[in-house]
């Protein structure tokens, strides 16, 4: 199939008159009522191969002397007209579906300049972010208002072309590309899939390595990843604002999705060169019956307002537990959420009182995405981190206005978790409000299941209370593990204990029990 043909039913499915498709820019779908533009941007040599593969031989010959074409193609069924006008980095195609017929006639072999122009016609000016300036002229559709759509960033049109898919919203798919834009990676993520693989790490000079059951191992037999193929190959995965991001910072962090999963990719760059890390999601959140989650746990997403910490170390799933939670709210409470993450993982498609909202995209930060959340009057609000003053200071306001707030934190113990937490808290009452509205921490690890069917979770469970609050405020951490080794009663369960439970009801394996609780 044609790549453009990805493109071209796109037209039909969602009835559009046309397309207009420009280098390095957001696809934009013509309709009568005005243009509607896409999140999805098709890089430069993209657009140069889908031309390329469909235009008649007269079309390349005049495109190889940048002189504007057009001609027609019959696909599906259905006669478009194509124009294409060509500049030195950046072409420009217009697709019409119901004016083929002003296009060259016959069977669109023939191809003459646009217009009757020898050369394309000045660019148009741009403003400051790239976008075409608004024509002044009524009949110019660049005119129209822009009216935002937003394509699935796995729905990128490579050698594995797929449809097109325009979504109402980043949360709502409607299908998947049927690959990440690169035979490549496809191929190795496909290689990592059907091993079970949690992790894959791409990084030049070196194999592919990926990551089962904990355990890291060569990712099959395969060659070591050339620099420059590595760079161009992740360049086609990834959106534009990361491939931008990763380009001037050096680092950069987004989710995906294609049609086997989702995916977090962290895109670096080190002294071999260019590297990413990809860790494979869940297709919705889990349930928190199905994760292990402690019923006292539970029990604190009844309360009306105070904060919940869930903390672990590096690849110990707490993002999952998060997404656990918050579809507990939701699904189970009835209770309408806002999550600020960085980036969105786990896509809550079941329920509309979660509202999902990723910095860079939908708000421009942490802090930011919580002050609204506050203003909208939702129940519960969830942020991915709070490890700068700006977010704490407006997590401390949350608190104080009665809202509920989820917590993630990068840490391996509770103890660690409330120092992280209460060091980003430059203000005295920030602290108060933390000391005082504490529900509890949840601290995750993940084991190794006995059956050898993947690793299940361990939980250290630290309810909150008045000698918690104390221990808080004085930031007495040392106290916090003993205070979890006494308090039994109410719900408070050691890593230790959680781990040996596993292990006695026949779930954890021994090897992998005694390998964590040895770190």
């Amino acid at each position: 199939m044609p790549k453009i043909d990805a493109y071209l039913r796109s037209i039909e499915r969602f009835g559009a008159t046309g397309a207009l498709l420009v280098s390095g820019q957001s696809v934009t779908l013509r309709f009568p009522t005005g243009d509607r533009h896409a999140t999805q941007v098709t890089p430069h040599d993209l657009l140069v191969a889908l031309v390329r593969e469909v235009a008649p031989a007269a079309a390349i010959a005049a495109l190889e002397a940048e002189r504007a074409v057009r001609f027609t193609l019959d696909s599906g069924g259905a006669r478009f007209g194509i124009e294409v006008v060509p500049r030195a980095g950046e072409w420009q195609v217009t697709i019409d579906s119901h004016a083929a017929g002003a296009a060259a006639a016959g069977d669109g072999a023939a191809a003459r300049p646009a217009g009757g122009a020898e050369r394309p016609a000045a660019p148009p000016h741009r403003g400051e972010r790239g976008e075409p300036a608004s024509a002044k002229a009524s009949g110019d559709p660049r005119s129209s208002p822009r009216t935002p759509m937003v394509v699935a960033d796995a729905d990128r049109v490579g050698e594995m072309a797929a449809a097109l898919s325009i979504e109402r919203t980043p949360f709502d798919v409607v299908t998947a590309a049927a690959g990440s834009g690169s035979a490549l990676l496809d191929r190795l993520l496909a290689w990592a899939r059907q091993h079970r693989a949690t992790d894959l790490v791409l990084a030049a000079g070196a194999p592919a390595m990926v990551r089962v059951d904990g355990r890291w191992s060569s990712a099959g037999e395969q060659q070591a990843l050339d620099a420059d193929v590595l760079s161009r190959e992740l360049g086609v995965m990834a959106p534009a604002v990361a491939r931008a991001a990763w380009s001037e910072r050096g680092d950069s962090v987004f989710a995906t999705g294609d049609a086997t999963g989702r995916m977090r990719v962290c895109l670096g760059r080190d002294a071999g060169g260019p590297r990413a890390i990809v860790r494979f999601l869940r297709a919705e959140p889990p349930t928190a019956e199905q994760l292990g989650v402690p019923a006292v746990a539970l029990s604190w997403l009844r309360a009306r307002g105070g904060v919940l910490v869930v903390a672990g170390g590096p690849g110990s799933g707490k993002s999952t537990t998060l997404a656990a939670l918050v579809r507990e709210l939701a699904l189970t409470q009835g209770q309408a959420v806002a999550t600020i993450e960085e980036p969105i993982e786990l896509l809550h498609r079941r329920s509309a009182l979660v509202s999902q909202r990723e910095v860079g995209t939908h708000v421009a930060s942490l802090a930011a995405g919580v002050r609204g959340a506050m203003r909208e009057g939702v129940f519960a609000i969830a942020a991915s981190r709070c490890d700068d003053a700006e977010t704490a200071a407006a997590v401390a306001g949350a608190l104080d206005a009665g809202h509920l707030v989820l917590l993630e934190v990068s840490a391996a113990s509770a103890a660690a978790a409330l120092a992280r937490l209460t060091g980003a808290m430059p203000q005295p009452r920030g602290r108060e409000a933390l000391a005082e509205g504490l529900r509890g921490v949840l601290v995750q690890a993940l084991v190794g299941r006995r059956d050898g069917g993947g690793q299940l979770a361990a939980f250290e469970v630290v309810p909150g209370g008045p000698e918690l609050t104390q221990i808080v405020a004085e930031q007495h951490w040392g106290a916090v593990a003993e205070l979890t080794a006494r308090r039994g009663p109410d719900g408070a369960v050691s890593m230790a204990a959680a781990i040996a439970g596993l292990v006695q009801r026949g779930l954890a394996s021994d090897a992998s029990a005694e390998e964590l609780a040895a770190r």
